[in-house]
């Protein structure tokens, strides 16, 4: 048996990202930002909470 995959996300105020490690060895990564959407909504808390739950999907997909 091969060893184990780890999948980890974070999410900040600006940023989603993923990475998959195996072994200590990053086998692939991606980040969506949301810094468009701060912008057209002004950087309100509920605009942010939406993008995030938007983009976490996607961005494990990646």
């Amino acid at each position: 048996m091969g060893s184990a995959v780890v999948l980890g996300i974070e999410s900040s105020c600006d940023e989603t990202g993923a990475g998959l490690v195996r072994d200590g060895r990053l086998l692939g990564h991606a980040v969506a930002s949301s810094m468009d959407e701060h912008a057209r909504f002004g950087g309100r808390p509920v605009s942010r909470c939406g993008c995030h739950r938007c983009g976490c999907a996607p961005t494990t997909a990646r």
